[in-house]
């Protein structure tokens, strides 16, 4: 059961950062 919460946890989180990513870096900032 923990195993899969942190995979999708890790999974969460490469999401936001790919979103990052792809958001301008004045979007970013604010």
């Amino acid at each position: 059961n923990k195993e899969i919460e942190n995979r999708f946890k890790i999974n969460e989180n490469i999401l936001r950062y790919m979103i990052t990513l792809s958001l301008p870096k004045a979007e970013v900032k604010a």
